[in-house]
């Protein structure tokens, strides 16, 4: 008997020596009250991340942002073969380190006997506490990303007196703050979401379904998706986590998301004159708050011409002859924010010449309308017209920009019915200038100051004052460049077998041109006449 006292009481001294032993490591020091108070006790909920993993489901493919199925992967995978059963080990062992949007989410085994633990960081070299959890986990509060951190975990009583080691390596993690999704604009047709760039990760994209669930959208390696194929008026809320080349998340995401709503570019329906004014109009899209419009002038640059709720425009600010290209885009009410991509452009030439009669701003509006369907023609259709009203007996590829010249004007007044061409079938450039002579439409460009209009023809020479031959080549004025001043800079043309072409039937069509205002083409001839169409083309 006195042989067990004596073993007993050797077992005792050899226990409080252990305990004397836990008691003077300098790392047990007393932790301030503040540490105290970051004690998890709203955390109790956290020991488990079965919460997030709910929010987060992605039918059958583990897609979602959450971290249930991957708590073992973000462990520190150099550890994992550590978890073995608590009750065998000496200390508590770190299973869980998880980055959370306000800092670092650390997981450990349970110890036998402990009513609570200390977590602590290596700092200096130094193991320093950080907080006491009542549960199996406890969350490091951090703000600076790109932070490697050391942790440890030791078991205490209910008195607060430490009944474990600690494993003095402690376990290492390195925290990600939470990526942001930064702009989402609107395109034709989709919505394109970008964020700020990070060097060796992946990105993966979220997006919530009609359950409120968290559904994968795509993977990317750039900083920026367009999710396509949305349609008018279709809310969609994204988020965005890390991942490592291994698949796995070293992040962790905005469960509230961000949140946008799709809205269609505008459509231009029409664009009208209404004698010297243009109105613009466009479809109505109950999405959009506001609309922007926007305008060019000939191949100048964008710009704003205003504001507006309604669905229509009226721009009075033009140059006639001008054509102007339209676009619309829609705002949010307060006009801070685009909601929708720029719409498809429409363009309209202006016929605004307040000096013109109304039937005179028609006629050359229908005649430019008129040119532009003959562009892509040859000139077989308007040889075989010049034989018929002519009776010339014309071959195919004979001077045919007169022949075109000729017949665009007789075509065309004679499709709209109440209107006749002065000049008779002719085939050469100058016999056209001759005919037009006689009834005051034709203009020097030299020698007067006429402006050419849209609808005008045209004719080259390689002398400056062709008289009653001489001339190269003739063509219609589509419409012309101004400056800001309201002088004419450039025409642009509709004309057949350019005079720097052939007059092969195979080989010529009606096309497009552009040619300085009284100054020589690089080709060598000047626009030298100007016929005006109003004295050519006459009512019936």
């Amino acid at each position: 008997m006195k042989k067990l006292i004596s073993v007993l009481l050797a077992a005792a001294a050899v226990l409080g020596s252990a305990q004397t032993v836990f008691a003077a490591t300098p790392e047990e020091q007393p932790i301030a009250a503040q540490a105290e108070e970051s004690t998890v006790a709203a955390q109790a909920e956290e020991s488990t991340v079965a919460a997030q993993a709910e929010e987060s489901t992605v039918a059958a493919q583990a897609e979602e942002p959450t971290v249930a199925a991957q708590a073992e992967e973000s462990t520190v995978a150099a550890q994992a073969e550590e978890t073995t059963v608590a009750a065998q080990e000496d200390y508590p062992k770190i299973n869980l380190l998880e980055n959370r949007e306000d800092g670092v989410k650390i997981g450990w085994t349970k110890y036998p006997g402990a009513a609570k633990y200390r977590v602590f960081i290596l700092t200096d070299g130094k193991w320093k506490g950080i907080g006491n959890s009542e549960c199996l986990s406890l969350v490091h509060k951090i703000s600076k990303s790109n932070t490697k951190y050391t942790y440890t975990v030791r078991a205490m009583d209910s008195n607060g007196s430490f009944i474990s080691a600690y494993f003095k390596e402690g376990w290492q993690h390195e925290f990600v703050v939470t990526p942001s999704i930064t702009k989402i604009e609107n395109i034709d047709g989709g919505s394109t979401l970008t964020w700020p760039a990070r060097s060796g990760v992946k990105y993966r994209l979220f997006y919530r379904d009609a359950d409120n669930r968290w559904r994968a959208l795509a993977k990317t390696s750039t900083n920026s998706y367009t999710h396509k194929g949305l349609k008018n008026g279709e809310t969609r809320t994204y988020t965005i986590r890390y991942e490592n080349n291994s698949g796995q998340f070293i992040s962790p995401y905005n469960n509230n998301g961000w949140k946008n709503t799709y809205v269609a570019p505008p459509v231009i329906s029409s664009i009208t004159r209404d004698k010297t004014v243009l109105n613009i109009k466009w479809n109505s899209n109950s999405y959009a708050e506001r609309y922007r419009v926007y305008r060019k002038q000939g191949s100048d640059k964008w710009q704003t011409l205003g504001d507006t709720t309604s669905t229509v425009y009226t721009d009075n600010k033009l140059m006639s002859g001008v054509k102007y290209t339209y676009v619309i885009r829609a705002l949010n009410a307060k006009a801070t924010r685009y909601t929708s991509a720029l719409g498809k452009t429409k363009w309209k030439i202006a016929v605004t010449d307040s000096k013109m009669s109304e039937f005179n701003r028609k006629l050359r509006e229908d005649m430019i309308v008129f040119l532009g369907k003959q562009v892509g023609n040859n000139n077989r259709k308007y040889i075989d017209y010049v034989n018929k009203y002519g009776k010339f007996g014309l071959t195919y590829g004979t001077q045919w920009c007169a022949v075109f010249g000729w017949s665009a004007m007789d075509w065309f007044a004679r499709d709209r019915g109440d209107l006749k061409c002065l000049v008779p079938p002719r085939w050469h450039v100058s016999e056209i200038a001759n005919e037009a002579r006689k009834y005051g439409a034709w203009h020097n460009t030299f020698s007067t100051n006429y402006e050419a209009k849209p609808g005008d023809v045209f004719m080259t020479s390689f002398q400056k004052y062709p008289y009653s031959d001489g001339r190269t080549h003739v063509g219609y004025i589509e419409y012309v460049d101004k400056d800001k001043n309201g002088k004419v800079t450039y025409i642009h043309t509709v004309e057949g077998n350019f005079n720097w072409e052939v007059g092969d039937n195979s080989k010529t069509v009606v096309g497009r041109s552009r040619w300085k205002d009284r100054l020589e083409k690089d080709h060598g001839a000047m626009v030298t006449d100007y016929l005006d169409i109003e004295k050519i083309i006459k009512a019936k």
